[in-house]
C-alpha cells in the first residue's frame, strides 16, 4: 500500500474574541478567544469587539505653548440640587509656570458662556493646592508638606483666598469621613506614617480644628509612607507604598485599631486607587489588584503594562486610575489601559487628543438613563515624534505612497526617487496620498499639535509651497502654507494644527508655468511641549453630523496553527463579519514558510504561481515570509443592522498565521460604534492517507 497526500479543506471561525487583550502570551499559547494587541476596542456584553467612546478636547481649555504645568482637576463643589461647580487648579492667567489659581466653573462649562469664581491665587509652585474635599456647604483645601501657605476653607460668596486654617496639617491625602476630615501623605520621614483628623466635641464637628493629640500612626517604625486613604464600609483602608492596613474605631479615633491586610501590596499614589460598587482597585508595581473582603486578587495577570511607543505624548508622569462608566481606566505614564468590569477583559486605548489623567465624573440626574460625562486633565508633557506620515501606510505596507496630481494639465514623473511636478498652464498640486483625491486625509493630527515638514528640492522653476489641509470636526477644512520656495536645497517648515483639527493631507503646490523636483518628503509630529488642556469623555456615540474624535481601532490575533503545528496549511480565503462605515485594512501574517519543497506540494499552485520560482525550486518564492494586505471599502448599501461580510487575503501557504484588522470611526452615530464579530477562514490541511488500491 502507498501513502498519498490528501488535502482536507474546512471552514474555521475565529471569534467572537471575548477574552480581550493578552499581551503576555504572544507566541500563540494564549487562548483562542484572546488577542495579543488591541487598541481602542473593548469586549462588550454582545461579545463584539466594540470601539471605545470618543475622548475630545474641551474647547478653550488649551494653555499657551509656553506652559510647563498643566490643569489639575480637584473635584466637584455642590451648592444645591441644581447648582454645582467644577473645581480646578490652573496656571495663573494661563501664562506662568510658577503661580496658580483655583477656579470654580459653573456646571463645568469652560469656554463660551462660562461663569468663573476665583477661589484662591497661590504664589510659588510649592503652594499649589494638593487636595480638596467638601464638608457640608464648604470646600476645604490643603497644601503639600513643603508649602508655606496653610490649608483653608471657602464657599460661594467668600472672598478670594477663603479663610486660612492655621492648625490644618499639610498633606497630599485628604478625605471626609464620619463628619471628620482626615489628612495624611506628608512624604516626610518622621511622620510619613501618620494620619491626622479634625476635632469633634460635645458641640459637634470642628473641621477647622486639629488638636496636637488627634492622630494615629500606621505601623510606625516599619518604614514606608502613606500614599492613599479610602473609606470602605465602616473602615478606612490605608495604603502605604509597601503595604495595606485597615483602621477601625469605636468612639475616639486616637484609640482605634490598625490591622494589617497585606505586607506586600501597597499603592503607588492617592490617584492609583479607586472604588466601584463593592470593590476597591489598587495599582502597585505593575499590577492591578481587586480588594474584596480583605483579599487581593490580581486582575491583570495576562496584561503587562508598558509605555506606549506609538502614543501621542512621549512623557507623562506617574500612574493614575479612575472609573469611567463600568470601566477601570489605568493611565500608565503615557499609555492607557481599560478593564471592563462586566466582561472582565482588558484593552488598550490611545487618543491623539492627549494622555488623560484621572477622570472625574460630573454630576448627573440619577433618574436619567443618559450616561455621565467625565473630565480629566491631559498629563502629557512632551509630544512624541511620530514616524514619517508620508511613508507610513497602514500596517507598514512595504510600498511608498504614490504622489498624484489633482490638477488638470499637470504631469508628474519619477526618476531615481525624485518626483517632478510640471505645469505648463495653470497652477498645479501634487498630493502626497494614495488616491490623488483632495478629500483623502492620511495624517492624524489634533488641535495645537506641532508638526515638521521637510523635503529636498533638486530643481525648481517658478515658486512652490508646501500646503497642509486640515479636516475639522464640523466637516470644513482650513489650510496652512509654507513660505515661498524658489531655490534648491533642503526645506524645513513647521505647522501647528488649528482648533478642532482631526486629519490632514499634504500637497506640493507650483505656480503657473512652473516645475519643482524634490525627494525624501517628510511630515511628522515633532518634539515640542504637548498641548496642555482638559479632556472629556461620555459613553455614547451622539446623533450629530459633527465629528467628535478620529479613533483608530485595530487588533491582532494570536498565531493560529489550526491544531496541526507540524503541517503546512493553505489559506484559500478569509472573511470579516464587521460593522463599520470606514475603510478596513487587513493583514494576514504568516509566521513561517516552507524551506524545502516536495513534489506533492506543487499540486496546490497554478502554473502562473510556479513560474514565479526557479527550475530547481518552483516554490522558491515561498521561502521568504511575507504578509498579504487588503484595503476594503465599507459596503455602499448598509444592511439593516449595519453589519456586512467581506472576503480578505489571498491564497497563501503557512504553518502558523495571525490576522490584523484595522478600521476607524469619528465618534458619532453616523460612523460608529465600530463592531467586529468574527473572522471566517477557509483552510486546507495536507494529511497522509493510506492508498489501499491494488
Amino acid at each position: 500500500m502507498a501513502r498519498q497526500a490528501q488535502t482536507q479543506k474546512s471552514s474555521v471561525q475565529i471569534g467572537p474574541l471575548t477574552g480581550g487583550l493578552n499581551n503576555v502570551s504572544k507566541a500563540g499559547e494564549s487562548r483562542d478567544t484572546e488577542v495579543i494587541d488591541m487598541v481602542n476596542l473593548e469586549v462588550t456584553l454582545d461579545q463584539a469587539l466594540t470601539s471605545r467612546p470618543a475622548i475630545e478636547t474641551v474647547t478653550s481649555s488649551t494653555l499657551p505653548s509656553t506652559n510647563t504645568i498643566t490643569w489639575d482637576v480637584l473635584g466637584i463643589y455642590r451648592v444645591d440640587s441644581n447648582e454645582w461647580y467644577l473645581i480646578v487648579s490652573v496656571p495663573k492667567d494661563g501664562t506662568t509656570n510658577v503661580n496658580t489659581t483655583v477656579r470654580a466653573y459653573l456646571n463645568g462649562i469652560i469656554g463660551a458662556g462660562e461663569t468663573i469664581l476665583v477661589v484662591k491665587e497661590s504664589l510659588g509652585i510649592n503652594n499649589r493646592v494638593s487636595s480638596m474635599v467638601q464638608f457640608k456647604d464648604r470646600l476645604y483645601f490643603n497644601t503639600p508638606f513643603s508649602a508655606t501657605d496653610t490649608g483653608f476653607h471657602w464657599k460661594k460668596g467668600d472672598a478670594i483666598g477663603g479663610t486660612p486654617i492655621a492648625s490644618m496639617p499639610h498633606g497630599n491625602v485628604m478625605i471626609s469621613w464620619k463628619t471628620r476630615i482626615w489628612i495624611s501623605g506628608t512624604g516626610e520621614s518622621t511622620i510619613g506614617d501618620r494620619v491626622r483628623f479634625s476635632k469633634i466635641d460635645g458641640t459637634g464637628p470642628h473641621p477647622d480644628t486639629y488638636d496636637a493629640a488627634d492622630f494615629f500612626d500606621v505601623e510606625p517604625g516599619s518604614g514606608g509612607f502613606i500614599t492613599a486613604i479610602i473609606p470602605s464600609f465602616n473602615n478606612l483602608i490605608i495604603f502605604k507604598d509597601d503595604g495595606t492596613w485597615r483602621f477601625t474605631y469605636a468612639s475616639n479615633p486616637a484609640d482605634g485599631q490598625v490591622d494589617k491586610i497585606s505586607g506586600s501590596v501597597g499603592c503607588a499614589s492617592k490617584n492609583a486607587v479607586c472604588d466601584f460598587e463593592n470593590y476597591l482597585y489598587v495599582y502597585d508595581q505593575g499590577r492591578v489588584y481587586e480588594l474584596v473582603n480583605s483579599g487581593f486578587t490580581q486582575v491583570n495577570r495576562f496584561v503587562e503594562f508598558d509605555e506606549d511607543d506609538m502614543g501621542v505624548d512621549s512623557s507623562a508622569p506617574d500612574v493614575e486610575m479612575s472609573i469611567v462608566s463600568r470601566r477601570l481606566v489605568v493611565r500608565y505614564y503615557n499609555a492607557i489601559y481599560s478593564f471592563n468590569v462586566d466582561t472582565k477583559t482588558w484593552s488598550k486605548w490611545r487618543s491623539y487628543n492627549g494622555t488623560p489623567g484621572k477622570w472625574i465624573e460630573l454630576p448627573a440626574s440619577s433618574a436619567s438613563a443618559s450616561p455621565s460625562t467625565f473630565i480629566a486633565a491631559s498629563r502629557g508633557l512632551q509630544q512624541s515624534v511620530s514616524p514619517n506620515m508620508v511613508n507610513d501606510p497602514s500596517f507598514a505596507v512595504e510600498a511608498v505612497r504614490t504622489a498624484r496630481s489633482a490638477s488638470v494639465g499637470a504631469t508628474i514623473t519619477y526618476a531615481s526617487d525624485i518626483a517632478t511636478l510640471l505645469s505648463t498652464g495653470p497652477a498645479a498640486d501634487m498630493l502626497l496620498n494614495t488616491t490623488g483625491d483632495t478629500t483623502e486625509y492620511d495624517f492624524i493630527v489634533a488641535a495645537q499639535q506641532q508638526f515638521d515638514c521637510t523635503f529636498e528640492v533638486t530643481a525648481i522653476t517658478g515658486t512652490a509651497t508646501a500646503v497642509v489641509t486640515y479636516l475639522k470636526k464640523d466637516g470644513s477644512t482650513t489650510t496652512s502654507s509654507s513660505t515661498n520656495i524658489t531655490t534648491t536645497g533642503l526645506k524645513s517648515f513647521s505647522f501647528t494644527a488649528p482648533t478642532d483639527a482631526l486629519l490632514a493631507n499634504l500637497r506640493i503646490h507650483i505656480t503657473a508655468a512652473g516645475s519643482v523636483s524634490y525627494k525624501d518628503p517628510n511630515f511628522n509630529r515633532k518634539t515640542a511641549v504637548a498641548p496642555l488642556n482638559l479632556l472629556r469623555i461620555k459613553d455614547e456615540y451622539p446623533s450629530q453630523t459633527n465629528y467628535v474624535e478620529y479613533i483608530e481601532c485595530y487588533f491582532q490575533t494570536k498565531s493560529y496553527d489550526y491544531k496541526t503545528p507540524g503541517n503546512f496549511k493553505r489559506l484559500y480565503w478569509a472573511g470579516l463579519d464587521i460593522k463599520t462605515t470606514q475603510k478596513v485594512y487587513t493583514e494576514c501574517r504568516p509566521v513561517s514558510r516552507a524551506q524545502s519543497i516536495l513534489w506533492d506540494d506543487l499540486e496546490d499552485y497554478t502554473h502562473d504561481e510556479l513560474e514565479a520560482g526557479t527550475w530547481e525550486n518552483p516554490l522558491s518564492w515561498l521561502s521568504v515570509s511575507f504578509a498579504v494586505f487588503n484595503i476594503l471599502d465599507a459596503d455602499d448599501v448598509i444592511s439593516e443592522n449595519g453589519r456586512y461580510f467581506k472576503k480578505i487575503g489571498e491564497a497563501m501557504r503557512f504553518r502558523q498565521i495571525s490576522y490584523r484588522i484595522k478600521t476607524s470611526t469619528f465618534g458619532n452615530s453616523e460612523t460608529g460604534p465600530v463592531k467586529f464579530f468574527s473572522l471566517t477562514t477557509f483552510i486546507g490541511v495536507k494529511q497522509e492517507v493510506v492508498d489501499s488500491s491494488t
